[in-house]
């Protein structure tokens, strides 16, 4: 049995344009951990209160 598959879509960050910079940074570093990374801190997240 197959899972749903969903549609590819878009997304849009918005940040104001005194920490565009840094948004960028922050997206460069996020892309660069990977998705293993972010499953991670989810996990790491949801374990604190």
């Amino acid at each position: 049995m197959r899972g749903a598959e969903y549609p590819v879509l878009g997304y849009e960050v918005q940040a104001p344009r005194s920490r565009v910079a840094e948004a960028e940074r922050l997206i460069a570093e996020a892309q660069a951990a990977g998705p293993e990374a972010a499953a991670e801190a989810e996990a790491a997240s949801e374990e604190t209160p």
